[in-house]
């Protein structure tokens, strides 16, 4: 991370939108982490300087989820360093773990939970028989590389990058300077980081996050340090951009725009189409070849297919029609009544009216004044008895595509037609 120095804003940190209320035995100090100050003003409760809050799942190890508050915090008596999780309501502390203890002393723990659902811890830890503080990484299983030293140092503040990474800044008291390390490198080695303001320890790191479009997302780090008595410095990292790509759906059915499609992309989400036939999905990566499926309660049929996004679509949105159709395969539990009713329009091309109908076809025809230019299926392998009533005025069909066929039950449809010429009937 390249840092630099920015004028100092009017506020960064948000406020919470809830305390907690402490159990009888945190409010009698058995693990007690906060304190009441009386200077500087304002008066009030504050948490103690060996205190981290992070979110965090309600299961350890469950990925995605940060729906508890997790606090890392040492018992000031014991100097034992606890992890406290929240209840689902964020009113009180309903499990506590006991992470380390280190007789000649354990403090300043700092806490984040990586993408796989699991805490990371670093700490200031002063081995047995040593008098300089070491700073050391903590997470499960305790073991192996799961609790190791980073450096000598004090005062750690572990941070997780927008991308994932785990940053752990720490002070050096003997040098009067700010360093780093990072799970890029598996912490192997530490940068110093070039301020002006030397002397002060770290007390802080937030991710400022923010978005431009719906496509484009820009980020920065904040590293705040100082005494902790009066306004924190702080530096900032280069802003960074994070694109990504938008997918817009429009589902056409058999009569224009259809709702109540369930639309599935394969390992992303699925989404159930608007009164106006579309779905919205954002923060789609590129580039990437995605299968869909669509479904809808009417239609047997399922359609698959594949949607490309390219690198060119970054920080755009790409909108694409798909289309349903009802198929050969397509039944009908129940006999049909189908009624045309419409006018206006002229016929250029039907499908075949009968082939293959194994039972007697009744047709009747009322046809005066329409030029019909072409004739082939409609209805094919109906096993009943069909009566076929033509309703027409004044009509142009450019196009009907087999829309039923194979069907068990009988098949009534009524087409009335009125004004039409006959050029070619077959039989």
């Amino acid at each position: 991370m390249t840092w630099q120095k920015l004028p100092k804003p009017s506020t960064l940190w948000e406020e919470g939108e809830k305390w907690f209320e402490l159990e009888d035995n945190l409010a009698e100090g058995k693990f007690d982490f906060l304190e009441y100050k009386e200077e500087p003003l304002p008066k009030g409760i504050i948490l103690q300087r060996d205190v981290s809050v992070a979110m965090g799942p309600e299961t350890l190890g469950t990925p995605g989820d940060l729906s508890r508050i997790w606090v890392a915090f040492t018992d000031q008596e014991t100097g034992e360093i606890y992890l406290a999780r929240s209840d689902d309501e964020w009113n009180q502390w309903e499990e506590y773990i006991h992470i380390i203890y280190a007789p000649s002393g354990s403090y300043q723990p700092s806490l984040t939970f990586d993408q796989d659902g699991w805490h990371r811890m670093a700490v200031t830890l002063i081995p047995a028989g040593e008098e300089i503080p070491e700073v050391w990484i903590i997470e499960p299983p305790y073991s192996g590389d799961g609790i190791r030293k980073l450096d000598l140092g004090e005062h750690p503040r572990i941070f997780q990058d927008y991308w994932g990474n785990t940053w752990v800044f720490y002070y050096k008291p003997e040098i009067g300077a700010i360093y780093s390390r990072s799970s890029k490198d598996n912490f192997a080695s530490a940068t110093e980081l070039n301020l002006s303001n030397r002397g002060y320890p770290p007390l802080g790191v937030r991710l400022l996050h923010w978005e431009v479009t719906p496509y484009h997302d820009q980020f920065r780090n904040v590293l705040f340090f100082g005494s902790g008595k009066n306004m924190p410095f702080y530096v900032a990292s280069q802003i960074e951009d994070v694109f990504t790509v938008g997918l817009s759906l429009s589902i056409i059915g058999d009569k224009g725009f259809l709702p109540q499609v369930e639309v599935y992309l394969y390992g992303i989400g699925k989404q159930t189409s608007d009164k106006n036939g579309k779905v919205l999905f954002l923060g789609l990566d590129y580039p990437q070849k995605i299968t869909y499926k669509l479904t809808h309660p009417s239609y047997k049929n399922s359609p698959m297919g594949t949607i490309e996004i390219l690198t060119e679509d970054a920080g755009t949105l790409v909108e694409k029609t798909l289309t349903m159709f009802r198929t050969q395969d397509s039944q009908l539990g129940d006999s049909l009544q189908t009624s045309w009713q419409v006018s206006g329009i002229e016929w250029e091309y039907l499908g075949a009216i009968k082939e293959l109908v194994s039972e007697p076809l009744n047709t009747f025809l009322a046809v005066d004044g329409i030029q019909w230019e072409g004739l082939s299926t409609i209805i094919e392998c109906i096993q009943e008895d069909v009566s076929t009533v033509l309703q027409v005025q004044s009509l142009v069909w450019d196009f009907i595509h087999r829309d039923y066929s194979s069907h068990e039950e009988k098949l009534s449809m009524s087409l009335t037609v009125q004004n039409i010429l006959w050029v070619e009937v077959t039989e």
